[in-house]
């Protein structure tokens, strides 16, 4: 099993002064609020989880700005469906470089 993890269910907004080494949210908000709210709590070389819709090319390069501001770059990307109704998705995962 995995070992030192420890899993919270916490609002973000509330935790400024803590540095995470993962942050992953669903549905929470579009990718640039995501990254100005969780970047400042990311540890360096934290990760920073986004479940992106349908247009997820589109939507990193509208956020690229944004996520250099912040250090954070696309480490990984990760294809999924939602179903037949819901379609491709995909997951992005950016990495917080120092």
């Amino acid at each position: 099993g995995l070992r030192d993890i420890e899993a919270a269910a916490i609002r973000i907004e509330d935790h400024a002064e803590t540095l995470y080494d993962v942050i992953t949210s669903r549905a929470f908000a579009p990718l640039p609020r995501l990254a100005t709210l969780c970047a400042p709590c990311l540890a360096p070389s934290g990760r920073l989880v986004a479940f992106l819709g349908r247009k997820s090319d589109s939507i990193i390069k509208e956020s690229e700005r944004l996520l250099q501001t912040y250090n954070l770059f696309p480490f990984k990307k990760i294809a999924y469906s939602a179903g037949e109704k819901g379609g491709r998705r995909e997951i992005l995962i950016l990495e917080k470089q120092s």
